[in-house]
């Protein structure tokens, strides 16, 4: 009798001590990491006419006009001008999964319309960093869209580029383009990951055998 109710407890004892298959813990993935953050370009970028953002603060002060805005929007001037930018989220982040631009004005993607707003779409390009010093590329993602809004002058959407593997960075570089003359946009967020990790709950029959065998002794 004294073995069998041992045994029920060591099997109960091994049996919690392994983690149950959908229970694992989601990051938050709805607060803004940029919201605020300091950012920098690279030399050699051209705004056009009033919507500069000299003070380069204009992408993560989390106003998001429905059109182009003055002080509000940020337009690069250009053909194929290469955009470069290096944000600081000011700590070590976990799972940086996502990355949105807002209040892109893309009207060259438009075959009626073939405007002079474009971006680079799937050839922007991603780097995670640490230090600030060794940046790491990632350029596996999903690309999305989502149409927000319109007026006379073109299409105003989101992009949105989700990574399959997520980065623990806390500097982050964004080079981007546009095709014709104008990138235009108004934000840059950034989120975690909301994707969770599948943890398996199943025991091998060695261990099993094995555990079970040392409970009965």
């Amino acid at each position: 009798m004294k073995k069998r109710i041992c045994f029920l407890l060591a099997l109960a004892f091994v049996l919690c001590s392994f983690p149950v298959g959908g229970f694992a813990f989601e990051e938050t993935s709805d607060v803004n990491l940029a919201l605020g953050a300091e950012y920098a370009y690279e030399e050699g970028i051209v705004f056009k006419d009033l919507y500069g953002d000299d003070a380069q603060t204009l992408l993560t002060d989390g106003n998001i006009p429905d059109v182009e805005t003055e002080g509000s929007s940020v337009l690069f001037q250009g053909t194929y001008q290469v955009v470069s930018l290096t944000m600081d989220l000011g700590e070590d982040k976990e799972n940086v999964g996502r990355i949105v631009f807002r209040g892109v004005n893309d009207t060259y993607s438009d075959e009626n319309r073939m405007g002079n707003r474009g971006f680079s779409k799937e050839d922007t390009q991603f780097y995670f960093s640490t230090d600030g010093i060794n940046f790491e590329r990632n350029s596996d993602f999903v690309f999305s869209s989502e149409e927000k809004s319109n007026d006379m002058f073109g299409y105003y959407l989101d992009y949105t580029f989700s990574f399959n593997t997520p980065e623990n960075a806390r500097y982050v570089k964004i080079i981007m383009y546009s095709p014709v003359y104008i990138l235009s946009l108004a934000e840059i967020e950034i989120y975690q990951s909301d994707k969770t990790d599948d943890v398996s709950s199943e025991i091998s029959e060695e261990a099993k055998n094995n555990l079970l065998g040392q409970a009965l002794y």
